[in-house]
């Protein structure tokens, strides 16, 4: 079963979205290319078998590569970053960053 041209165009205009006749005919064909490539693969069965990725990565020991301390060269490299920044916005807009971060 298709995608019926009432629903494509129920789905464009939900979407805020205009299409000409042959575009809507074109965009109905893309969609039911994918509708039935998304049939196929929730076809596979997948029982026993774990995600192969994460929405969250899994938290390492890092041990002693956890800590990491701060050096001028570190402070040198923020005040570069910090000098090419652009202005911030909201209220301090025009206004220089302030004296403890500025070189």
């Amino acid at each position: 079963m298709g995608l019926t041209r009432d629903e494509a165009e129920r789905l464009a205009r939900s979407s805020k979205l205009t299409f000409a006749d042959d575009e809507l005919d074109h965009l109905i064909g893309q969609l039911d290319e994918i509708i039935a490539a998304t049939a196929r693969v929730q076809e596979v069965a997948t029982d026993g078998i774990r995600p192969t990725y994460d929405m969250i990565p899994p938290i390492e020991d890092l041990g002693d590569a956890a800590i990491c301390t701060s050096t001028s060269e570190d402070a040198d490299l923020q005040a570069l970053v910090l000098r090419q920044a652009p202005m911030p916005e909201g209220p301090r807009r025009g206004r220089p960053w302030p004296a403890s971060l500025s070189v």
